[in-house]
């Protein structure tokens, strides 16, 4: 049985014997000793066994034929049952002397029989709890074996791999260990999951159980050793701390007035997720993330002052521009966010043809300060100014590993923190000013029925080149646009 032509196959041999000249009988033609019955088996612990002389020292290499005792099995280099491309029959003349024999030899047919039919089983549980009234508890896991499938499916879409998972999720009312009067909100969320896939097959040796191929290792290192690479894992872990703040007045009939510097204006999120997983071609692949945000909302309704409206000379209607001025101390709305979004990536193939070869870890990393504000102010009943701004920046980290163990971890640390001083190296800018007013022309006696609007609006954006172009320069774009819109009120002429 050939996987490839030259270097690796398996060999299977039995004697033939003679029949007689004038025999008839099919049993005497063709005996019962001829019949070529092979079991995979012998093929399997005939590779055991070479490999085992191999590491002991007793055989010469891999790629020299190794032979059984018996003598009925022969290997070479390392084939694989799953990868068959050829099987050869041929009969092979054992005369020392060179001796020409002449015969005549059938080749009847070929079947695969005895299959491992075994079936697997599958399992799930979870587990749901309640403690008091600050947190919830979620437990949920499974695990299948090798064979096991739908009814519908066949012997090869069979599962062939023993596989468990386990899930943890859990969500807490911090704020329940303080006050109610507080007015505390700290929700925080938990969540930890691992699954584990072990292969009914060796990848390494594919046609070799991966249970023999651990009991024919000696010690526990060289075992865990082998199911660190041939196991499928993935490993995740969550904390997250979303929406921190405090309620004003809990518990109050009527909520009180906002003001600016209120501390319930603010409020704050936290989260972490690391994912790490390994398999045959992956030593690890490690993903980290890091998002905090902090945001700042202030709105409210403020006093309109008219210091006109009691004066008598101003009741006129001629003077009533001056009776109905007003104006606005506070801005309506105030805005502000900022949030760190950083990602960490290391990862490493695995290199399972050449130990000799060795492959370097790949890093990609990232890491972004966005910095969002706007207002709202109404400066009269007439005059209203909008005004947003949002700006990214990209803080710059060292290249390579960032490892608490590395020797140079403080200086990579330095330079993050310098850069994270400097509000990192700006890579966008956006920002947009909307102005309406209403021309206040319908307060003359004479042009009451018209009503005239004007609106001013201005975008300018700054976009970074990327460090490898920045002698190309950077892109700035801005526009502005005009609009007036006159309407004509003829209910306010007819009625003149």
């Amino acid at each position: 049985m050939f996987t490839d032509f030259n270097n690796n196959y398996y060999e299977f041999e039995i004697p033939l014997e003679v029949t007689s000249w004038g025999e008839n009988l099919d049993t005497e033609v063709w005996p019962e000793n001829n019949e070529l019955n092979l079991e995979f088996e012998l093929l399997q612990l005939a590779k055991q066994d070479r490999n085992l002389a191999v590491a002991m020292g007793l055989h010469e290499s891999n790629n020299v034929p190794y032979s059984t005792l018996d003598g009925r099995v022969t290997v070479r280099g390392n084939p694989n049952l799953s990868a068959v491309k050829t099987i050869m029959l041929g009969v092979r003349n054992l005369k020392e002397n060179g001796e020409t024999v002449c015969g005549e030899v059938w080749f009847n047919e070929l079947r695969l029989t005895d299959f491992d039919e075994y079936g697997g089983w599958a399992t799930n549980a979870r587990v749901n709890g309640r403690l008091a009234d600050f947190a919830n508890v979620n437990i949920a896991g499974n695990m299948s074996t090798v064979g096991f499938g739908s009814i519908e499916q066949k012997l090869q879409e069979r599962q062939k791999y023993n596989a468990r998972q386990y899930d943890l999720a859990s969500t807490f009312s911090l704020d329940k260990f303080f006050p109610e009067e507080t007015g505390l909100k700290i929700p925080l969320y938990v969540g930890v999951s691992e699954a584990v896939k072990d292969p009914h097959y060796n990848p390494l040796d594919p046609d070799i159980t991966l249970s023999k191929s651990l009991d024919n290792l000696e010690t526990k290192a060289e075992k865990d050793e082998l199911k660190n690479i041939v196991q499928d894992y993935t490993s995740r872990k969550s904390i997250n701390l979303s929406n921190v703040r405090k309620q004003k007045n809990p518990g109050a009939v009527t909520v009180a007035k906002s003001k600016i510097y209120d501390i319930e204006n603010w409020s704050m999120s936290y989260g972490y997720t690391e994912v790490m997983s390994r398999d045959i071609n992956t030593e690890y692949n490690l993903n980290k993330s890091y998002q905090a945000a902090l945001n700042y909302t202030y709105s409210s309704r403020p006093k309109n002052y008219k210091p006109f409206s009691k004066v008598k000379l101003f009741r006129n209607k001629y003077f009533k521009l001056l009776k109905d001025f007003n104006y606005h101390l506070l801005p309506k709305s105030i805005t502000f966010q900022t949030d760190f979004d950083r990602h960490y990536n290391a990862r490493k193939i695995r290199n399972i043809s050449n130990n000799n070869m060795l492959i370097a870890p790949t890093y990609n990393k990232s890491f972004y300060w966005n910095r969002n504000y706007g207002f709202k102010h109404d400066i009269t009943r007439m005059l209203k100014v909008n005004f947003n701004v949002r700006n990214s920046a990209s803080i710059d980290e060292p290249s390579g590993r960032l490892d608490k163990e590395d020797s140079d971890y403080s200086l990579k640390m330095d330079t993050i923190w310098d850069n994270v001083l400097d509000f990192g190296r700006s890579t966008l800018y956006h920002h947009d000013l909307n102005v309406t007013y209403k021309v206040p022309i319908n307060k003359f006696p004479f042009t009451d029925w018209i009503t005239m609007n004007t609106k001013y609006s201005a975008n300018y954006d700054w976009t970074a080149a990327p460090k490898a172009l920045s002698r190309l320069g950077n892109t700035i774009q801005n526009s502005n646009t005009k609009q007036i819109n006159g309407t004509l009120n003829f209910t306010s002429l007819y009625n003149k």
